[in-house]
């Protein structure tokens, strides 16, 4: 993808011979932007930032040569995104107010022109009250051969901080056309298939890390017939180093419980920041990572996506619950030692 940055003079220049190229064209007027920078990002194969364009007075204007419709991301100077999506030889116009980033107006191509419906129906909802995602949902099955649907599965879907991945299945198999041949398509696909593979009432998948000491670690070798509380972290998690003050509470309460192990799995890159997080929070129980961050391929398959995070598994290496806080975990580890009690008291009573 070539692409270059056009002064604002010449934009009336540039739109008068642009049916003459194959250029796209881009031009926008977004009242009390001033002379800003936007930044310019793929969706379709990474987050590398392709250009940036420059805002003048409120206006600018971009010109790329392209040969198929990608989508992209426009990231604003506050932190606000906003899709655009890019074909070839079509001018798209962007219209709107730097309060309001997020319901910009944008003509010019089909996909951006669904996008718009999208946009329209987040408006009307707020008058209803429903949520983003109900309506986000309600477009896809509405539209399941645009490319904008994809989108949409991901930012408000597969992106959510808790992912539903029953809905994210749902919604893909939904989707008709080519579509279901876009590679991010199979990427979700694969997602979702790892999810399924780690989710509630399943055994928990194999994986084996280094602990801080170098010595390799894994359920099976180190926690068999344990309930196993494994707890997601990193040192630059400023949330995680918080539940790290209520993982010392359980570990205090259960470390000489022969039935309960703790496993504390870091999503750092730098082995000094780790080890200096660990002795700051003192964390006495055992710490493993890779060193990959959020690269780690524990993510995947423990199906983890975002930090912290907390799962309890059984000692038959079910995992019992994911994606809850410690003190629910405490509360979880207390309720299955109860009800082995209570089996072993049933057993007991039995025998006599």
């Amino acid at each position: 993808m070539r692409k270059f940055f056009i002064p604002l003079l010449i934009i009336i220049t540039l739109a008068a011979c642009h049916k003459k190229s194959d250029a796209t064209l881009i031009t926008g007027n977004i009242t009390g932007m001033g002379n800003d920078t936007i930044y310019l990002y793929s969706f379709d194969d990474s987050s590398d930032v392709i250009d940036t364009i420059f805002v003048e007075d409120d206006r600018f204007a971009y010109s790329l040569n392209t040969d198929t419709l990608t989508a992209n991301i426009l990231l604003f100077s506050d932190g606000s995104e906003f899709p655009l999506f890019i074909d070839k030889n079509i001018e798209i116009n962007i219209n709107g107010d730097s309060a309001s980033l997020q319901r910009l107006k944008v003509h010019g191509g089909l996909a951006n022109e669904t996008y718009a419906r999208f946009v329209d129906n987040i408006i009307a909802a707020d008058t209803t009250g429903q949520s983003i995602e109900k309506v986000a949902e309600d477009f896809i099955l509405n539209n399941r051969t645009s490319t904008v649907s994809i989108y949409l599965l991901d930012r408000y879907f597969v992106q959510s901080t808790n992912p539903d991945f029953s809905q994210i299945k749902k919604l893909i198999e939904s989707m008709a056309g080519t579509l279901q041949d876009d590679s991010r398509i199979a990427t979700f696909n694969e997602i979702v298939t790892q999810s399924e593979k780690a989710a509630t009432g399943r055994i928990i998948p194999f994986f084996s890390l280094i602990n801080k000491d170098g010595e390799k670690i894994t359920r099976n070798d180190n926690y068999k017939d344990k309930f196993l509380v494994i707890n997601f972290w990193s040192s630059w998690n400023d949330s995680s180093r918080i539940d790290n003050q209520q993982m010392r509470k359980i570990y205090k309460k259960y470390r000489k419980n022969k039935d309960v192990g703790l496993l504390s799995i870091s999503l750092d890159i730098n082995k000094e920041n780790w080890l200096e997080a660990i002795d700051q929070d003192t964390l006495s129980w055992e710490q493993v990572s890779d060193l990959s961050g959020m690269n780690s391929s524990v993510l995947n398959t423990l199906a983890i996506y975002n930090i912290p995070n907390t799962i309890l598994v059984g000692k038959n290496g079910r995992i019992l619950a994911r994606d809850v806080s410690p003190d629910s975990i405490a509360k979880l580890i207390e309720s299955e030692l109860k009800k082995e009690e209570k089996k072993a008291a049933e057993a007991k009573k039995k025998k006599k």
